[in-house]
């Protein structure tokens, strides 16, 4: 679909859900592209004189990384208890959202900036408090349920086709993530003695605005929410924080390694959220596992080598440092990380 054509179309969809826009046209509004990757985000504006002025068009993503009827009523019911944007009307495809006037992304650095890092730890907080039991009832941990159906869908595709992986070298290493030695070795980095919350399970520096003048912070974004292990989010915002997900050149994003997050700002998060020595194992654990999560999304996003976003090497990327922190966790033992804990927590 053209940018004209995706522009009608949204217009179209406004008119059918706000009044106030039935004057629209292509001529009176414009859309920008903000950000995404399985989800496109669009703003639409009109110079008409009605209020509101501003919306934002999200544009679902592929169905085999999410659910999406079941994102539609997590989003919804979020929305409900003033936890994400309020909602103007959905489909299958396509989601209408207030604009959140003031609030902004900020840079990935200022995630260890103190206020920052305070308001998200405090955000992540409240977020786990959410009883959304409604919209959840029956549901497993998706921190495994995710990545396990990525894995699944990838183990079909590479049994339908062996070669949807061009390269050996890197169909070789496609295999060894999806083997069952890698999932078990997932299995075994996740905390599974920690609290199970309500989770976002992408808050990424992408899907975080900030309001300087309210000192305020949302979490957008909800596709891939649901129960997690409480460490998950701190360490998934940590995670994030190294990469550049809006890299002008191929392969459009970019690792910066002096970014890689300390422990000291783990820390510093697990305290700002009200915890102690424990969640510091959790979130260190977490963070190991988020390579495997993101290296099973990738490579499911992958649909063969194009000149866009190379969702290969991504899976790559963290498929290898899946591997190294593993290795590295396993070789220090987890009741020495989880000693090494307590004594932060102590001095």
């Amino acid at each position: 679909m053209s940018i004209e054509e995706l522009h009608a179309s949204a217009i179209e969809f406004i008119i059918s859900h706000v009044p106030e826009w039935a004057s629209a046209t292509l001529e009176n509004t414009t859309l920008i592209r903000l950000t995404g990757n399985s989800n496109k985000v669009y703003l639409v504006q009109t110079t008409l004189n009605v209020t509101p002025s501003k919306l934002i068009y999200r544009v679902f993503g592929p169905d085999h990384t999410t659910i999406k009827s079941r994102e539609r009523k997590i989003f919804n019911a979020l929305s409900v208890l003033g936890h994400a944007p309020k909602t103007y009307g959905d489909s299958e495809i396509e989601r209408l959202e207030d604009f959140l006037e003031g609030f902004e992304h900020v840079p990935r650095t200022m995630f260890y900036d103190p206020l920052i890092l305070e308001l998200v730890a405090k955000k992540l907080r409240e977020l786990h408090s959410i009883d959304i039991t409604h919209a959840l009832e029956g549901e497993p941990v998706m921190v495994e349920e995710n990545p396990r159906r990525w894995r699944e869908y990838n183990l079909s595709r590479l049994a339908e086709n062996p070669n949807f992986i061009h390269v050996e070298e890197a169909r070789r290493e496609i295999e060894e993530l999806l083997s069952p030695p890698l999932w078990d070795m997932y299995l075994d980095i996740l905390p599974r003695n920690s609290p199970v919350v309500f989770s976002h399970l992408d808050p990424n520096p992408l899907n975080f605005l900030y309001n300087p003048d309210l000192q305020e912070v949302y979490f957008i974004d909800f596709e891939f929410s649901g129960y997690g292990y409480r460490g998950i989010d701190i360490a998934q915002v940590l995670d994030g924080v190294p990469y550049d997900f809006l890299h002008k050149e191929y392969p459009f994003w970019k690792y910066y390694e002096e970014l890689t997050v300390s422990d000291d700002i783990i820390e510093k998060y697990v305290r700002a959220y009200g915890e102690g020595a424990e969640m510091w194992v959790e979130v260190k654990r977490c963070l190991i596992a988020s390579q495997y999560i993101w290296a099973t999304w990738g490579l499911a996003s992958y649909k063969g080598p194009s000149s866009g976003y190379d969702y290969l090497e991504y899976s790559l990327q963290r498929f290898r440092r899946f591997k190294a922190e593993y290795t590295a966790f396993k070789e220090v033992g987890a009741e020495e990380w989880l000693e090494r804990g307590r004594k932060r927590f102590s001095e």
